[in-house]
C-alpha cells in the first residue's frame, strides 16, 4: 500500500467509520502522515481534518481534528496556512457553542504570525466582523482584542481598520439606543473600551473618551427593560457621531 492509499484510507474511516475509537485513531494516523506526505497527500489530509472539525457530529472527533490541523500547520505553514485559516475563520463566525468560536479567535491570533499578507488580511476582516456583528458579547470583547494583537504585530500605514471599526462600533451603539437599555449600555461600553484602547493624537480624544464613561456610568443605573427616552437617545447619538469623526479626522 502507498502512502497516498494510506491517506486515502485513514481519510475515508475518519469520515465514514461508525465507530467513533476508530475514527479518532484515523484522525491521528493522517496527522502522523502529514509531515512526509507530498503535496495531494497533504492536501488530501488536510480537507479531511477540515470536514471533521467543522461538520463531524461526535465532539471528541471535531476537536481532535482542529488540534491536529494545528499540529500540520506548526510542521508546514505554507502547506497548511489556507485550509487552516479558513477553517477557523469558519468556526469563529459560525460555530454552534460561544466556547468554539472563543477557541478558533485565539487560534487565528496565533496562526497570524506565520502566514502570508494574504491570509493576515482574512483574519483581520473575520476579527473586524466578529468585533461587531457577534451576538455573544464575549465574542466580540475577544475578537477585539485579538484584532489589536495582530493589528500590533502588522502596523501598516494606510490600514483602515480604526476607522471602519469605531464607525461600525458607533453604528451599532445607535440602533442599540432605539432596542432597550440593557443593549444600549452593552454597545456603549464595547464603544468606550475600544476608544481607551487605541488613543489619538486629537485635542477631542479626552473629551470623547470622557463623554463615554459617563454615558456608560448613566445607563448603569436607568432600569432595565425598557426603552431610552427621547433625550438620552440624542445624547446616545451625538457621542457616537463624535467617536466617528474622531478617527476618520485621525487618518
Amino acid at each position: 500500500m502507498t502512502v497516498n492509499d494510506a491517506i486515502r484510507t485513514h481519510s475515508e474511516t475518519a469520515l465514514d467509520s461508525p465507530y467513533s475509537r476508530d475514527r479518532q485513531d484515523a484522525i491521528e494516523e493522517l496527522a502522523r502522515s502529514f509531515p512526509d506526505a507530498g503535496t495531494d497527500g497533504k492536501r488530501e489530509i488536510l480537507e479531511t481534518l477540515r470536514e471533521v472539525a467543522l461538520e463531524a457530529t461526535g465532539t471528541a472527533e471535531r476537536e481532535l481534528a482542529r488540534e491536529n490541523l494545528v499540529d500540520c500547520f506548526e510542521s508546514d505553514p505554507d502547506a497548511a496556512a489556507d485550509v487552516v485559516v479558513q477553517t477557523f475563520a469558519t468556526l469563529a463566525r459560525d460555530g454552534k457553542f460561544t466556547d468554539d468560536q472563543l477557541a478558533a479567535i485565539d487560534t487565528l491570533r496565533e496562526v497570524s504570525r506565520d502566514v502570508s499578507a494574504k491570509h493576515v488580511d482574512r483574519i483581520r476582516e473575520t476579527l473586524s466582523e466578529l468585533t461587531t456583528d457577534a451576538t455573544s458579547e464575549d465574542v466580540r470583547d475577544l475578537a477585539r482584542r485579538r484584532l489589536t494583537d495582530v493589528e500590533s504585530a502588522t502596523p501598516d500605514e494606510d490600514d483602515e481598520s480604526d476607522d471602519y471599526l469605531v464607525v461600525s462600533l458607533a453604528e451599532h451603539l445607535q440602533n442599540a439606543a432605539t432596542e432597550s437599555t440593557e443593549a444600549c449600555r452593552k454597545r456603549a461600553a464595547e464603544l468606550r473600551d475600544y476608544v481607551a484602547d487605541h488613543p489619538v493624537e486629537d485635542d477631542a480624544y479626552d473629551s470623547v473618551r470622557d463623554d463615554l464613561d459617563a454615558l456608560v456610568e448613566q445607563l448603569a443605573v436607568v432600569p432595565t427593560g425598557g426603552e431610552l427616552d427621547d433625550e438620552r437617545r440624542e445624547r446616545v447619538d451625538r457621542i457616537a457621531e463624535r467617536a466617528k469623526r474622531l478617527y476618520q479626522r485621525d487618518r
